[in-house]
């Protein structure tokens, strides 16, 4: 079963996967350096509204629980994977990218409260975001394939070498199989464990 999911990722997804990953990386870094910019340069009022409109005051960021966490990670996922259906190829990588990139929001904020930025990526990222951040990934680059195989369907002249379809039912197998249960242990790691070692570590 899982050796199949494994031959559609090279034969389907790794693609995709790679490139949704190189461009989630380079708009972390952009948006990172404008983080850092914003709370250097008017650190109060970036302070005043985080902890007004997203309750957050402390370097454990916001104290959420395993199903507000898993459902809202659940919700990013199926939607990368259902813009998929549209035949507009980029789609399904905007969620991912966007959430990569919300992150580089975490370090400065972190840092003005006096947390280095390597034990918020090491203790606060990196437990539960070796897991989130490939399901993000993958779900995007299945929703890339499904629009392409689309987009092949009904405006290429070289058609699908198998039905559409049965293209549908792969893509919905793999977001079954490997998509959901990451995102499922991800959300366990972020609630239970990786809590743990913030409020221990900072």
């Amino acid at each position: 079963m899982y050796r199949d999911e494994w031959l559609y990722f090279k034969r389907d997804y790794r693609k995709a996967f790679v490139w949704v990953l190189i461009v989630s990386m380079i708009v972390f870094f952009i948006m990172l350096w404008g983080a850092e910019q914003l709370f250097r340069s008017n650190p109060e009022n970036v302070m005043q509204f985080l902890q007004d409109r997203l309750g957050v005051d402390s370097p454990q960021m916001v104290d959420s629980g395993f199903t507000h966490i898993f459902l809202h990670n659940l919700r990013a996922a199926v939607s990368s994977f259902l813009l998929g259906l549209i035949p507009i190829v980029i789609l399904p990588a905007f969620t991912t990218v966007a959430t990569i990139a919300s992150i580089s929001f975490v370090i400065p904020f972190a840092q003005s409260l006096g947390v280095s930025a390597w034990k918020i990526i090491v203790y606060g990222i990196l437990p539960h975001g070796l897991l989130e951040i490939p399901a993000f990934a993958l779900a995007s680059a299945i929703g890339i394939y499904m629009s392409l195989s689309i987009i092949r369907q009904l405006f290429n002249k070289r058609k699908l070498n198998r039905p559409l379809l049965q293209v549908m039912k792969q893509c919905l197998r793999s977001f079954i199989l490997v998509v959901f249960p990451l995102i499922l242990i991800a959300a366990v790691i972020e609630a239970f464990v990786t809590s743990a070692i913030l409020h221990n570590f900072t």
